[in-house]
């Protein structure tokens, strides 16, 4: 199960690497429905982010394609040329992308991609393309592994650099503005109210509820 997500419902969304990848539950586990047959490859279902509409983003570093769903399953958009990966570390989108997020405030869609580049990718909600930044390195602004994007309520731009040990904070147009790096190996995070929930690889889970201070109040 690579991810997993909730929308305004609390019906719980599951990205799995079935013949039908996404499915839906209640709050209670029972099953709902499940969608996404014949658009995703056998195994490398990636990356999920559920927006404020509860439309879906799903990453495949598969086939090289980020897709958005309606809730209810129907294919909205999808960028990249599937099964056509830009040249390994290029900067070009996409070689492996890693997951999306949606700004808040204008709908453009952010992209990490992460296995084949080192390279964030910014398009408008209709899926054009606009600019990008980073490349592969360990300085602010580098990144040897961008493994999971999150955009908090006030624009900033969380990027999680597994490899890197790191996560770095960016403004809308790709400006640095800070990191952490009191973590081991950040594989994902979630913003929830004032928290962000940062899980990591191979170790802990921390929650961080100071989120400008980037010190995590407790771990599990």
């Amino acid at each position: 199960m690579p991810r997993c997500g909730r929308d305004s419902n609390d019906n719980v969304f599951v990205l799995t690497r079935g013949e039908e990848p996404i499915i839906v539950l209640d709050r209670d586990g029972n099953y709902i429905r499940s969608f996404g047959k014949g658009d995703f490859s056998a195994d490398r279902t990636h990356g999920l982010y559920i927006a404020h509409d509860d439309s879906l983003l799903c990453s495949d570093d598969g086939i090289h394609t980020i897709q958005k769903f309606s809730s209810a399953g129907e294919k909205l958009l999808e960028i990249g040329e599937r099964n056509n990966p830009a040249p390994r570390w290029s900067g070009e989108p996409f070689n492996r992308p890693t997951s999306a997020a949606i700004h808040p405030g204008n709908g453009d869609i952010y992209v990490s991609d992460g296995y084949g580049n080192s390279r964030i990718h910014v398009y408008t909600g209709a899926g054009e393309y606009k600019f990008s930044w980073g490349e592969p390195g360990i300085d602010a602004g580098q990144f040897i592994r961008p493994h999971n994007i999150a955009i908090d309520s006030n624009a900033n731009v969380y990027v999680v650099d597994r490899e890197a040990h790191r996560i770095q904070i960016f403004d809308t147009d790709g400006k640095f503005q800070t990191m952490w790096s009191n973590i081991h190996r950040p594989d994902s995070m979630v913003l929830w109210g004032e928290h962000i929930y940062v899980g990591e690889l191979n170790g802990m889970g921390g929650v961080d509820d100071a989120p400008r201070a980037g010190s995590p109040s407790y771990y599990i």
